[in-house]
């Protein structure tokens, strides 16, 4: 049953169901605004869990869920903080969960949009954790359509005329402490008449399509093994 219904009509615009405001400025500590608690070994169906949010009718430019937050003093504030402190070694699951209905368009399952910053980062990733094992800090997976021309499993791209020649190129992999290790390994066990790596440079005149400055001079710069 429902303990607690709240129906609006069709024609409400720049009204509210459900209110609530504070002008607190102290800190909010133990409780939020607004507290939601569930104390039972509850389980969820149909992936219905404590909030449920359904939109059945939403239209072109209708937004289900919106966070902001507009105050100019803020230098760290957290806009979404979800934290999982219960699990065990036997976990197995995914704290956060993004399923895209099918489509033939060029929607996004996510989009990160960063234009206030020039020190930070989009999107950083840590995890101090990795041994031994198969973790991954990011595992992109393909397992059963064919990748055709056009489609890219990862693709990098950049319109402005980068001029970055240290730190500040499309891709950088730095390995600082590394010693016998290998900083990066293409596999391929099926690969017939293919091509492992490939570089297509039409514009290069003066610079170079591999260098391999800094290596010791008595050590090979190109180890090929058949």
């Amino acid at each position: 049953g429902v303990a607690l219904k709240i129906d609006g009509t069709t024609g409400m615009t720049t009204g509210s169901l459900i209110w609530v405001a504070s002008s607190t400025a102290g800190a909010v500590a133990t409780n939020g605004l607004v507290s939601i608690r569930a104390t039972g070994a509850f389980t969820s169906t149909s992936n219905v869990g404590i909030v449920d949010i359904l939109a059945t009718a939403a239209v072109t430019g209708a937004t289900v869920m919106r966070i902001a937050s507009t105050a100019a003093s803020q230098t760290t504030t957290e806009l979404l903080n979800i934290t999982a402190s219960g699990f065990t070694t036997g976990y197995t699951g995914s704290m956060v969960t993004i399923t895209n209905a099918s489509t033939t368009g060029t929607g996004n399952n996510l989009l990160v949009t960063s234009v206030a910053t020039t020190a930070g980062d989009a999107v950083k990733i840590v995890n101090n954790e990795i041994t031994l094992g198969t973790a991954t800090l990011l595992n992109l997976s393909h397992t059963t359509s064919v990748i055709g021309n056009g489609s890219s499993m990862l693709r990098l791209t950049s319109t402005s005329v980068d001029t970055g020649t240290t730190t500040g190129t499309m891709l950088d992999i730095a390995a600082t402490g590394a010693t016998t290790g290998h900083l990066m390994i293409v596999t391929s066990a099926s690969l017939t008449t293919g091509i492992g790596l490939k570089f297509t440079l039409a514009g290069l005149t003066t610079g170079s399509a591999i260098d391999t400055t800094g290596i010791a001079a008595t050590k090979q710069n190109i180890n090929m093994n058949a």
